[in-house]
Parts: structure tokens; sequence; C-alpha cells
């Protein structure tokens, strides 16, 4: 990064940053939202937005929110860790909410802001790694982004009101809070920064989209903005989660007995280190695919009904909605367990809300559709359907019934050299541009060379450029995708499948579409 400052009055105060961090971009890091989150706070609502005397250091990235390491995700150094201790079993801390901004210019041409929410199942990830870096998007697209860090794991995304008393009451939904806070004060500050507060684009992947599609149903971001990007994820699958304020308090004391923690004094008592090696122990006992239990639930308060349903009910009908998915999403999942190809179909759908009738019949849907596969990687295409797919075609239909806006994508572009093929979270590296990065050497199986290197640049370039189309207020076309995008609708299921050579398709997974919207009971009620 380069070293001369540039120094911005906002709201919340004078900050100093970065006046170029590459192509001219400035970036400001590291800036707090609210109030710190731990020590009393720990479990409880974020503040209201905060400000800061003098001037703020805005040089370098914040924290990460507290987190078991997770070695895939990036390296220690992209976490902000200066020690290689082989034996780390967490990074960051608890005083981690903090805002990121990339911009073309502090100047008053009020610029399209895109805002990030970064996925990582709600319990690892953070927003300095460089897989997520704005500055690409921020200069190719004219756009000021922005991302920050929110609440993890326990600390943001479980039920206490049963285990720790009416002051608790909600925690599930602390993450998401802290998520609208950092939105809150984006609206308040990011015109110094060259951001136009009302034309705001929310974008998120995995954990990321889904959080965004609770925070819609929430009916919290109704004014706030208009055009939403929904990456690999829709919130309220009923096959993977009972989202009930019962079911959460249930998945938390199945999470602290397997924690071997007894009640909330004895939780408020442990340090960051101490919380975080309890929550290796929980993990240690549970399934991997049970480790994806921290999520936002019905509460009847903050959140009256699940996403899926709040589309289907018109709730929605405000919003211009991009939303898709990678074509072999589970693939990630061999980074954690490479037998999982080799798994029958029993194993694989482990701890799914599914009756023994409708599985037997999706498995034959899946057998007949897959046949040339392995019933490994059949299971692999199911999972990926049940998890993503299907709920984002879902999704898809119930908006397409009140709306014209909204489009839908299919990432398909894969190395052949590697067998995660267009896994779950590969889209990132193209969409920010960030084909380098640590990150991208794992999702893709190389950085590429040569010609194909400038190919999959050439396909970066295009996925930005329908970002920047869409958050300017346009239909997302891009000159190198294949000819118009036309909107999702019941009459015309138009899928984009993003790849070197970019197609439109109507409906391109009609066969087990047809059986999940005949079934779609299964997802949503």
């Amino acid at each position: 990064m380069g070293s001369q400052r540039l120094r911005v009055d906002c709201q919340a105060g004078t900050a100093e940053g970065l006046a170029d961090v590459g192509d001219g971009v400035a970036g400001f890091f590291g800036m707090p939202f609210t109030e710190p989150a731990g020590g009393e706070r720990r479990f409880q609502p974020p503040l209201s937005p905060v400000s800061w005397p003098g001037t703020l250091d805005a040089t370098d990235f914040g924290p990460s929110a507290a987190h078991l390491y997770d070695r895939h995700e990036g390296t220690l150094e992209d976490f902000g860790e200066t020690d290689d201790d082989p034996e780390r079993i967490f990074v960051g801390g608890e005083g981690s909410l903090t805002l990121n901004i990339w911009t073309p210019g502090c100047d008053a041409r009020r610029r399209p802001t895109v805002i990030f929410i970064h996925g990582g199942a709600n319990w690892v990830g953070s927003s300095r790694l460089p897989l997520y870096h704005g500055d690409r998007l921020a200069r190719r697209c004219d756009v000021v982004f922005v991302s920050f860090n929110y609440r993890l794991g326990m600390l943001g995304f479980m039920e206490f009101g049963a285990f720790g008393g009416p002051d608790y009451r909600g925690s599930h939904a602390n993450g998401l809070r802290d998520q609208l806070a950092a939105i809150l004060w984006v609206r308040e500050n990011i015109a110094a920064f060259g951001g136009d507060p009302e034309r705001i684009t929310l974008m998120g992947e995995s954990a990321g989209s889904i959080d965004i599609t609770w925070l819609m149903a929430s009916g919290a971001l109704s004014g706030l903005t208009r055009r939403v990007i929904l990456m690999s994820g829709i919130g309220g699958n009923r096959m993977r989660h009972d989202y009930s304020i019962a079911g959460g308090e249930a998945a938390a004391d199945r999470f602290l007995e397997a924690a071997d923690i007894q009640d909330m004094p004895s939780l408020l008592s442990l340090d960051t280190r101490e919380l975080m090696e309890r929550h290796r122990r929980a993990f240690s006992k549970l399934h991997v695919f049970e480790q994806s239990m921290f999520t936002p639930r019905v509460d009847g308060d903050f959140i009256a009904q699940c996403p899926i349903a709040a589309a289907h009910s018109g709730a929605f009908a405000e919003f211009e909605i991009l939303l898709g998915y990678t074509s072999f999403e589970m693939g990630l999942y061999l980074l954690y367990d490479p037998d999982l190809a080799a798994k029958p179909y029993e194993q694989q759908l482990h701890g799914l809300n599914i009756d023994p009738e409708h599985q037997r019949q999706v498995i034959d849907v899946y057998d007949r559709v897959y046949g040339d596969d392995p019933q490994g990687i059949r299971g692999m295409r199911l999972l990926s359907d049940i998890w993503y797919v299907m709920p984002s075609l879902v999704m898809a239909e119930a908006l397409s019934q009140f709306s014209e806006s909204v489009w839908v994508y299919e990432f398909a572009w894969q190395n052949s050299a590697s067998p995660l093929g267009a896994a779950h979270a590969t889209d990132l590296c193209f969409w920010f541009d960030k084909l380098e990065t640590e990150q991208a050497k794992v999702l893709l199986g190389s950085t590429g060379r040569g010609p194909e290197r400038q190919r999959r640049n050439l396909l970066a370039q295009a996925m930005q450029n329908a970002i920047g189309r869409f958050a300017h207020g346009e239909q997302p076309q891009s000159p190198l995708l294949a000819g118009e995008w036309r909107p999702y609708s019941r009459a015309a299921r138009n899928v984009l499948v993003i790849d070197e050579r970019s197609r439109l398709i109507c409906d391109p997974r009609k066969e087990t579409r047809e059986w999940w919207s005949e079934n779609q009971c299964l997802i949503w009620d």
C-alpha cells in the first residue's frame, strides 16, 4: 500500500486513510462503526453508531472477529496475526466491529455504494482477507466499496434466552444487528468518502447472502437499499435447521453441552482464548454439517417470518435482486472431507430434515438425471441443490411473482485439473478480480499462466462490469458476457450460465427444479 495519507471529515469524526492503495483508489480501514461488543457487552446487541475524538488512524485493518482458525480461509498473516504459532487455534478478538472503505475519490460525485457481507457459515471469515478487498471493483465500476466485520459463532448467532435469562433473549440475531449497525453508519457517513447514501447495493456471499435475506425478512432494510446481490445463500431452508426460537435454544443446549459449559456466569467468565478453546471442543464432538448451526431464528420480534416465506408474501417487492449459485457448490467441502465424493447418499444426507419417502423419491430423481456420475458425486450434486441451488431458484420463483427485476446466474467456470469444480466460493475470485490471492490458489487449483490467465482476467472483468451496471441502476449486462441478461420469470426462467463462453439458458435445471417445485414444502412452509 502507498504511504501518502488522506484526511476526511465525516459525521463520525476525522479519519486519516491512504490516498492510493492501487490504481488511484483511496483506502480507509479499521474504522469502528459501533462500540466494542466484548466484556460486559458480550452477547448483547450493538450500541448506537460510534463517533471518535481527534483523528482516527484508518491506514490498517482492524482485528478479525474472534473465530476458530481455518487454514483454508487464509494465512495467519491474512487475518492480521503476526506470529506463526503452529498451535494457534483462533484468530481475531472481540473488539472487531470495524469497517473498510475503498473509494475512487473523496469528492462530491456521489457514486453508488456497494456494501459487502462476507461468508463463512457465520463462524469463520473476515473482511480483511485479500479475496474481499474492493479496490479493483471500486476502480473498474466507479463505486465506493465497503466491507465490515460482525460477530461470529456463539458470539453473534446463538440463542441464549433460555440458558441465560431474558437479558439474553434474541442473541441469535446479534450478528445481524451488527450488520445493520454497519449499514446505518454507511448511510450517515459515506457521502464524505464520495459515496451516495441513497444508492446502496447490498452484496453478500454464502452466510453473508443468507444474512441479507434475514435482514430483508426483518423489514430493517426497507428504505435503506433497493438493490441486493445474493451469492450462494438463501435463508430459511427448513431442511437444514429448525428456525424457531425453540430450535435455537435446542441448538445452544447441544453446543454448550459439547463445550462443557454449565451456566451463563461460567460462559461470561471465559476470556476469548478460553471461549475459543471451548468452541473447538464442541466442534470436535459434532458432525461437520452440524457446524453450520449459527443462524438467525424467527422470534416474532426482530424477525417475524423466514426469508422464503417473506418473499412468497410479496414482502421483497421493493428490491431489485441479482442472485445465483455455482454449478458444483459442494466441491468446496472436499477440502474438509476428501472422502465425501465416495460416501453413499445415507451419509451425505446426515442430519437433514427429510422423511424417508421424500428421500427415496429425490434419490431416484438424481440417479436418473446424473446417472453417468458415481453415486458419491450424485450425492454431492443433491447436497449442492439442497443447501444452495434449489433455495435460490425457489426464491427467484417467489420474487418474480412481484417484480420484473430479478436476475439469476449459475457460475460454471472450472479448472479441469481441480477436483473442486465450480465449487462454492470459486466465483468470488472473479467477482473481486482477486485471481492471484492465496485463497484463489486454494479454490481454483492454480492462478493460471499466459493465455489461461488472460482468459480468467477477461471473465473477471466481465463479471465486475455486470455488478457495476447493476449498482449504477442499470441491467447487469457486460459486453463480455453473452448478449442480453434477461430477467427471470415463470414464463422464461432465464439463467445466465457464466463461463469463458457464457450463455443465457432457459431453465437449465428443469428436471430437478420441477421435482423441488412440486415438493418445495421440504424447503419452506
